[in-house]
């Protein structure tokens, strides 16, 4: 089965984007290294990976709850961005 979340971080760096990883607020990776985020972004039950444009700008977010199925573990989203991402990769798939 394919790690979506780990597509998701490395098809948004790719992007451009910056990475904001956080768990109740507080920060645990802010950068551009796909192999860090996915580090982060699994280190707790659930995380949050924010995208940072160019202008420094939030432009999407992905709310992730680790422990599900690789299609489910992506649980909500926001922004163009990521619905475009979204409907490309996992919707496509349902």
């Amino acid at each position: 089965m394919t790690d979506f979340l780990r597509k998701l971080i490395t098809d948004a760096v790719a992007a451009g984007f910056t990475l904001d990883v956080n768990h109740e607020g507080e920060t645990d990776y802010l950068g551009t290294n796909p192999d860090e985020a996915y580090k982060a972004a699994t280190a707790c039950d659930c995380m949050w990976i924010n995208l940072i444009a160019a202008d420094g700008k939030v432009t999407g977010y992905a709310l992730v709850i680790n422990g599900l199925n690789d299609d489910e573990v992506i649980a909500d989203y926001s922004g163009q961005w990521l619905d475009e991402w979204w409907n490309r990769n996992i919707g496509s798939n349902l």
